[in-house]
């Protein structure tokens, strides 16, 4: 039986309210030692883009990619979703490629209670690993794996139309809610096109083998920009959204879904102007921290970004945010809760890809306490693009960034690095490991950026 479960949605955007907020303050401490920074990828463009902690040790990354050999099992056309599971010195121990025609893409990967790992993402059906038929367009996909790496069961779901896969997180009961967006009417109760033809928010539940027992889904109020999610422990999640513009700009809810995957109300939270949502984190006792951007043209552009983290309480009421004012534009794209403090990640701008004040050339990595004051950052550089895109916090409280880099220098620079594939301009995932942060903390899950 689908067990109850609780979802909290922000949608940020520009409403005639006003709120108070921090300006994250220099940083406190040292940040905590890096223990290794190692790239993974082939002789093409490939990026990670979720990333989460094991019982051993190590990480679980997914993403995607469009290469055949090195860190990539192999490919099976255009572009592949791509997980690898690294131990704690950041040694492969297995990758998994999925592909077929067109393409795929893994936006999550966890480990399970047993040891196995599950993970999803969306790709266009019908061929190459994805032999079953195909629902329609792009379709929402589960992977069950074992603890070897080795596939339980690879299905898809949803219908004729457009169907994205943004989390897929085990319950207490074994089985597992999938949240995403469909414009398929087959996808569940109430599915379908939502207003203009736009994407609409979708649960489904999913028993222990993958077998689909419920779906649901409610309009968006807008297109989708991205949407994260967050397990919070108890069988439910933490999901907050950005959507593109709209009569009256964007605007910002939270909400509950009951028994089989049935949305309840969304209340509108306030927001005192045009926010873009990145990444969430459930925390414990109820409510969410969650990372973004705003504007902020000051910094030498229109394209210029803050830094933006905020918290909810229990009643899922704002309780707090601050915009990390470090004279350089920047986005954050995921938070993890640590004991008492929120670790974020995202791009800044830097000497990197050449992109001017408000590009995204450099990788950054911030603590902050739960006022939104600053303990420690961290920034990456390189003289090329690279990008942060997700986080992890281990039980013993060192932390992981992954995330995507073209740099072959400064931080990046890496002893197998183009001469394994003869190119210099290709992307590769990375993760960077710190060593437990101090005060030690406690890790209470992953956040992993947009679909």
């Amino acid at each position: 039986m689908p067990v109850r479960s609780r979802i909290a949605v922000a949608v940020c955007g520009a409403l005639a309210l006003s709120l108070a907020a921090a300006s994250l303050n220099a940083a406190s401490e040292p940040p905590p030692p890096k223990q290794w920074l190692k790239k993974y990828g082939g002789e093409a463009a490939d990026s990670f883009r979720s990333i989460a902690a094991t019982s051993d040790g190590g990480l679980v990354a997914s993403g995607y990619s469009y290469s055949a050999r090195g860190d990539v099992e192999h490919t099976r056309g255009w572009l592949n979703a791509w997980i690898v599971k690294v131990d704690a010195a950041g040694a492969v121990e297995f990758k998994r490629s999925l592909g077929a025609s067109i393409g795929g893409n893994a936006t999550w990967a966890e480990q399970t209670s047993d040891g196995g790992y599950v993970a999803g993402g969306s790709a266009i059906t019908g061929n190459g690993d994805f032999k079953m038929r195909s629902k329609g367009k792009d379709d929402a996909f589960v992977l069950r794996l074992d603890r070897s790496g080795r596939t339980v069961f690879l299905k898809t779901y949803g219908g004729k139309e457009d169907d994205r896969l943004a989390s897929v997180m085990e319950k207490p009961d074994g089985g597992f809610p999938l949240l995403g967006t469909t414009k398929s009417a087959a996808a569940g109760e109430g599915c379908g096109p939502g207003p203009g033809g736009s994407e609409m928010l979708w649960a489904a539940a999913l028993d222990a083998g993958g077998r689909q027992s419920g779906g649901a889904c409610r309009a968006a109020g807008g297109a989708v920009r991205s949407l994260n999610a967050s397990a919070d422990g108890l069988g439910g999640a933490a999901l907050t959204l950005s959507l593109i513009g709209g009569e009256g700009g964007d605007a910002s809810f939270d909400g509950t879904a009951g028994p089989g995957a049935v949305f309840g109300e969304l209340r509108e939270i306030p927001a005192d102007g045009p926010r873009d949502v990145r990444g969430t984190a459930s925390l414990r006792g109820g409510g969410l921290a969650g990372a973004g951007s705003r504007p902020a043209p000051s910094l030498g552009g229109p394209d210029c970004r803050d830094p933006w983290l905020f918290g909810f309480g229990a009643d899922l009421g704002l309780g707090w945010q601050a915009f990390l004012r470090t004279g350089r534009s920047g986005r954050l794209s995921a938070v993890a809760r640590a004991k008492g403090r929120y670790f974020a990640a995202g791009p800044t701008a830097g000497p990197g890809a050449g992109e001017g004040p408000c590009g995204r050339g450099d990788a950054m990595a911030v603590m902050a306490d739960s006022g939104g004051n600053v303990i420690w950052e961290i920034v990456l550089i390189g003289k090329d693009y690279d990008d942060a895109s997700a986080v992890a916090v281990h039980a013993d409280g060192s932390l992981a960034v992954a995330g995507t880099s073209v740099s072959r220098d400064g931080d990046f620079e890496h002893p197998e690095g183009p001469a394994r594939f003869g190119g210099d301009d290709r992307l590769d995932g990375f993760i960077l490991k710190l060593a437990p942060a101090s005060p030690a903390v406690q890790g209470v899950g992953d956040a992993r950026p947009e679909r």
